[in-house]
């Protein structure tokens, strides 16, 4: 097998060093770098330049025309890639040794699997351990891991997004069902639910990547492990504050995915019914329609409570009916 290493930079120069040593350092080298850089202004180029000079494998260095931003900066590297395996990768983590020669054997051993996701340990700015993994994070039991490997993936993912770009990689077979990318989507989260309607899904039940968390993170997981009381009283003011504009761009998203998996279609191929789609479009349109008034949105709620869509597609389940019953709508 031929590995890429998709890499997407912007103003990195303050942690890249540490990622490109991480590529060295590996057991299994990749085959060909190759990196997006969305117009730094810094020295990042010129950190991948003199790491271009020193290594034995290609790299690829392309600097966008204009500024793509995160999601369609990964949709044009990894069409840029020509690897038979493209592995995702962010500018400011850390790979363990293993990281490569664990995701090639696991493609090498499973044809069926198209997508391959690993764990990750969550640490600081100075890589210092903090504690916690995403996956115990995000919540990814053994049932529903379990149910990822028995090609469930679609129904999982429908409802919540439980893999990071930077611990995942896919097979260059698929890219033609994968692009283009919704702007409505982040990269990993649309790459993940395409693949699973299509291929199996896989995943490595332990952590090949140091997950930095910093200032400057555009997604990380600092968020979701907030405890203190500061912080807990500010994400329950934020979560009570819902602008509609973020149903109705989930439901924009929701409709682009349904009509992508229309012009990609193959019925010999496709894993899932595209009904669960559906009812989660619907649903979320109802939550962007909701009435102003707390006692006239209350029906409608309940409604969508008998009906179960609370439950299979909004993240929290009840708990997101209990926000939107007390939500400030704006």
């Amino acid at each position: 097998m031929k590995i890429s290493i998709a890499l997407c930079t912007y103003n990195g120069s303050k942690y890249l060093p540490d990622q490109l040593k991480s590529y060295l350092d590996q057991s299994r080298l990749p085959d060909e770098l190759v990196v997006c850089d969305d117009r730094s202004s810094d020295d990042t180029l010129q950190i991948l330049e003199n790491f271009k000079q020193q290594v034995t494998f290609p790299v690829h260095i392309y600097i966008n025309e204009v500024n793509l931003g995160s999601t369609k900066n990964f949709e044009k590297a990894i069409t840029l890639c020509t690897g038979d395996i493209i592995i995702f990768s962010d500018q400011d983590d850390v790979w363990l040794p293993a990281k490569i020669e664990k995701f090639e054997k696991i493609f090498h051993d499973h044809p069926n699997v198209g997508f391959v996701s690993s764990d990750l340990v969550n640490v600081d700015q100075n890589l210092s351990d903090l504690g916690t993994t995403m996956f115990s994070l995000l919540g990814l039991s053994d049932k529903l891991k379990q149910a990822f490997h028995s090609n469930k993936g679609f129904d999982i993912l429908i409802r919540k997004n439980f893999f990071t770009g930077a611990s995942s990689a896919f097979r260059k077979s698929l890219l033609e069902k994968v692009v283009p990318i919704s702007k409505q989507w982040v990269h990993d989260g649309w790459i993940s639910i395409i693949i699973s309607v299509y291929s199996g899904i896989y995943i490595i039940d332990e952590p090949l990547t140091l997950y930095r968390q910093h200032a400057s993170n555009q997604i990380g997981s600092q968020h979701l492990a907030a405890t203190n009381g500061s912080a807990l009283f500010q994400r329950i003011v934020q979560s009570l504050t819902i602008p509609r504009h973020k149903y109705l761009d989930e439901v924009k998203g929701l409709i682009y995915l349904r009509d992508h998996l229309a012009t990609v279609y193959d019925e010999t191929s496709v894993l899932v019914s595209t009904q669960s789609l559906n009812d989660k479009i619907e649903h979320f349109s109802v939550r962007a329609s909701l009435p102003s008034s707390y006692l006239s949105r209350l029906p409608v709620i309940l409604s969508e409570l008998r009906a179960r869509r609370y439950q299979k597609y909004s993240i929290n389940g009840v708990g997101s009916a209990a926000r939107d019953i007390f939500a400030i709508l704006k």
